[in-house]
């Protein structure tokens, strides 16, 4: 049989900055392969859309990415909610309008006109009325701006994930190398105002927590300004809440046994940083990512492209 071959680009773009990385996918009876093919990135702020755009298109002419690449970007932000539920099994065609009612009461924005989307997981009793599914909803204007700003770039993403799912699938990547069945891995993705917790494993459950956390002001450059003290207190605040959540996961999922973290997003190389979530979660930090786990070449030292590279595998 020969191979089958596809050119994928992950795009992860934030106002903070852009990382992209071009992958190669070959398929050979079932079985997927992927290798590195070029990694380029752009750093922010972008103070505007057109200075987003624009980085787009620079980011897109060094990887040669053209209309034969499949392109899979990401969104996130307050209106996105991503999370594994139990439901009665209903045909495709019924199933996305009986979400949207029953998950009306517990979506913190409009539901009315929001994009949902679902995955049906793996079941050990296929005739159970029942079914698990990971359930993705998107506010249609995040989406929108979203899609606008990839088409003003001459871009169509042919996949949007939503970044929880994303964070997911580094910890997937990284698991590839070095399988750990029943050890709860964690994802910290740490953004200027939002910071998303994943938790995921070979045979634990998933859950995915959004923590409204000012982190440009606690370690950016703003955080010069700030008491020593206030800005530790701050900071402490973060350790706080991702602490809750661990505690929240072990009593709601009754897994106790957990792994290391990663660390994504924008402050995920900041000198001291794992050490901090280190010392106050007493979880080890993973420096192994996505390249380091796969074995691939040209990782750039500058910026953390797990999440891109993540996309770029994205089925």
């Amino acid at each position: 049989m020969p191979k089958k071959k596809e050119t994928v680009a992950g795009f992860d773009i934030d106002r903070a900055g852009i990382r992209a990385v071009k992958a190669v996918r070959e398929d050979v009876h079932g079985d997927s392969t992927f290798r590195a093919d070029g990694v380029a990135f752009r750093n922010g702020p972008f103070a505007t859309d057109q200075d987003t755009i624009a980085a787009l298109r620079e980011v897109a002419r060094e990887l040669s990415v053209s209309r034969w690449t499949r392109v899979v970007s990401c969104i996130s932000g307050k209106d996105v909610f991503v999370g594994p539920m139990e439901f009665r099994r209903l045909p495709d065609a019924e199933m996305s309008s009986a979400l949207r009612f029953e998950m009306r009461k517990s979506i913190p924005f409009d539901i009315a006109s929001s994009i949902i989307d679902y995955q049906v997981l793996p079941s050990a009793d296929a005739q159970s009325d029942r079914v698990r599914l990971m359930v993705s909803v998107v506010a249609r204007p995040l989406l929108e701006t979203h899609l606008a700003l990839f088409a003003a770039a001459g871009l169509k993403p042919d996949v949007v994930d939503v970044l929880p799912l994303a964070c997911g699938n580094v910890l997937s990547a990284v698991r590839a190398a070095k399988p750990a069945p029943g050890i709860a891995q964690v994802a910290l993705h740490i953004s200027q105002q939002v910071t998303v917790v994943v938790v995921d494993g070979d045979g634990v459950p998933f859950l995915s927590r959004s923590i409204y956390f000012d982190a440009a002001g606690v370690f950016g450059p703003k955080a010069a300004s700030l008491p020593e003290q206030d800005q530790r207190l701050r900071a402490e605040m973060l350790i706080d809440e991702i602490s809750r959540t661990l505690a929240y996961y072990e009593s709601t999922c009754k897994v106790s046994n957990f792994g290391s973290f990663r660390l994504l997003g924008e402050f995920a190389s900041l000198t001291g940083m794992s050490e901090f979530i280190s010392k106050g979660t007493g979880l080890a930090a993973n420096p192994r990512g996505v390249f380091e786990s796969l074995g691939w070449d040209g990782r750039p030292k500058e910026v953390n492209c797990d999440v891109a590279a993540a996309l770029a595998m994205r089925n």
